[in-house]
């Protein structure tokens, strides 16, 4: 039992792949957003969009999934999972909602590696892609805050954001989100696959 508690060694290897995680996302992520807001046509709008949670989600699944590999304790996911959208939060996303929707994910992912024996790689595989939908979330924000909708309006003009931003596209998003963690978490195994072996991951 001792050897399933989180130690000091876990919680600094933790802090180390939040801040790595948090770095990347807003760089990845926010590239595509800001390059959503600059077109003229929905279409290329929204697909924008869809590609930042997606593009993340592929670029970020081999630093999660290591980091899986390497803890295998229980609450080691669920400690870093709730981390990123606390600090979005603590950054000035003022809404609640990717900061509630990310930890309540968090925590469907460490049940789903709890299920897994933290050894499995399917459930990682399906850990990771349901926490990623955590990543368009902010962009969520925009057909459910109105404080959101207003900003982005300013920025893209009412029409495009009517167009864009519909409970359809929202959801068409999370889709994008979902497959982006799929993908990540495959290239990861592919990228760590001596490292599975040796970590005795199924």
């Amino acid at each position: 039992m001792e050897n399933s508690k989180l130690k000091v060694k876990d919680l600094v290897n933790i802090g180390v792949f939040v801040v790595i995680y948090f770095l990347i996302l807003g760089i990845s992520s926010m590239t595509f957003v800001f390059l959503g807001m600059t077109m003229v046509k929905s279409t290329l709008a929204l697909l924008c969009f869809a590609l930042a949670p997606f593009v993340t989600g592929i670029i970020l699944g081999t630093p999660v999934i290591l980091l899986m590999a390497k803890l295998q304790k229980p609450w080691g996911f669920f400690t870093f999972g709730i981390l990123s959208p606390i600090l979005l939060w603590l950054s000035g996303h003022n809404s609640f909602i990717p900061a509630i929707g990310g930890i309540l994910l968090a925590a469907i992912a460490e049940f789903v590696l709890y299920l897994g024996k933290y050894k499995s790689f399917k459930a990682m595989l399906i850990a990771y892609a349901c926490y990623n939908i955590w990543t368009m979330l902010p962009l969520a924000d925009i057909l459910f805050v109105r404080a959101k909708r207003v900003k982005m309006i300013q920025k893209m003009g009412l029409a495009l954001v009517n167009n864009v931003f519909t409970t359809p596209n929202v959801l068409l998003i999370l889709m994008f989100a979902l497959v982006g963690g799929l993908l990540g978490a495959l290239l990861g195994k592919k990228m760590l696959k001596k490292y599975f072996t040796k970590a005795g991951i199924l």
